[in-house]
C-alpha cells in the first residue's frame, strides 16, 4: 500500500490493527463499514477499503481495442468515485483509513494483501438472498475460508446503528 492517500502528518503504524472491508455497490455495505469504523476507532486502528476492479467482458471487443480501453477506464472512474464517497464516510466515523485498489483476481491477491497490510480481521456485510451468488461474503464463506487465518465478521444489513453502537 502506498501512503499517497494519507495526510502528510499521518504515517502508517505497522502494529496497528486493520479492518479490511471489501467495497462493492451493495446496499448492505454501509452497515458493515460503520461497524468496521467503530471497531477501528475503539482499537486505534485503521479501516482498509479494498476495491477489486473487475475486468470488463472485453474478450468480445478484442478487435476493438478502443472499446475495451474505454470500458476499463469507465470501470476505474466508477471505482474511484465510490471509494471517494466511502473514504469520506470512513473519515467521519473513524478518522483513519487506507484505500487499496487491486487490478487482478482478488482470489489470488488476497493472501498476499492480508500479509502485506497486517489485517487483523475482515468485516463484510452478510450476503442477502438477492445478491448472495456474487457477494464477497459468499466467497469468503465458501471458498476463501480455507486460506484465511484471521476472523471474518459478517454484519447483517438489518442491524441498526444503535445495535452496532452497543456491540462495538
Amino acid at each position: 500500500m502506498t501512503e499517497e492517500n494519507l495526510p502528510a502528518s499521518e504515517t502508517i503504524n505497522e502494529e496497528e490493527q486493520r479492518c479490511l472491508v471489501f467495497v462493492d455497490n451493495s446496499q448492505e455495505l454501509e452497515r458493515a463499514l460503520y461497524y468496521a469504523c467503530r471497531r477501528a476507532r475503539r482499537f486505534d486502528g485503521r479501516v482498509v477499503l479494498l476495491y477489486c476492479t473487475e475486468q470488463p467482458e472485453s474478450e468480445h471487443f478484442i478487435q476493438f481495442l478502443g472499446i475495451s480501453n474505454r470500458l476499463e477506464e469507465e470501470s476505474r472512474e466508477e471505482a474511484e468515485q465510490l471509494l471517494h464517497d466511502l473514504a469520506e464516510k470512513t473519515f467521519q466515523w473513524s478518522k483513519k483509513h487506507a484505500i487499496v485498489i487491486i487490478e487482478e483476481d482478488v482470489k489470488a491477491a488476497l493472501p498476499r494483501l492480508l500479509a502485506e497490510e497486517n489485517v487483523s480481521n475482515i468485516i463484510q456485510p452478510m450476503p442477502s438472498k438477492e445478491n448472495s451468488s456474487e457477494s464477497w461474503g459468499r466467497y469468503l464463506l465458501e471458498e476463501g475460508a480455507d486460506a484465511l487465518h484471521i476472523p471474518v465478521t459478517m454484519i447483517p444489513a438489518t442491524m441498526t446503528i444503535e445495535e452496532i453502537n452497543k456491540l462495538t
